[in-house]
């Protein structure tokens, strides 16, 4: 069974987008503190420029969480030469682009989590290809090779 390559693309830009953080100022230190971590991804393309614009978005919440975060990081990639399909479009940004700006989104949220003095949140690592099917049910997800 032969896959199909992914197209040529490459990172323009990645920035924070927007950080919004709260100390939950009635928060009681336990053993079973509960953060709920929920990542959604959006993304945008630009057929005339080849360019899909991908954020990550991770919401950090809990009514026993010691904060609550809302933490958006984007980057822009530029297609080269070939010009995925619009199916492919949305995997190659939930999937691919997703992946490489989690790393961005995950140092972010470290950091604020740091500087708020509560101690670093570390989030886990995180499997696009299952949130890519878990969001896109009817879809089956085969990885094209490089």
């Amino acid at each position: 069974m032969s896959q199909k390559t992914l197209p040529a693309f490459s990172i323009q830009d990645t920035r924070l987008l927007s950080a919004h953080f709260d100390v939950n100022r009635s928060f009681s230190p336990g053993p079973d503190v509960k953060v709920e971590v929920k990542i959604t991804i959006n993304h945008t393309w630009h057929q005339d420029s080849k360019i899909l614009q991908v954020s990550d978005i991770v919401n950090v919440t809990g009514n026993e969480s010691p904060f609550n975060l809302l933490v958006e990081y984007g980057g822009m990639f530029l297609f080269e030469d070939e010009v995925p399909a619009p199916n492919e479009i949305v995997r190659i940004a939930e999937i691919n682009c997703a992946t490489i700006l989690f790393p961005f989104v995950r140092e972010a949220i470290a950091e604020i989590t740091r500087r708020a003095g509560i101690g670093q949140m570390l989030l886990q690592p995180m499997n696009f290809v299952e949130l890519y099917s878990t969001n896109h049910p009817d879809e089956a997800v085969t990885l094209p090779t490089e």
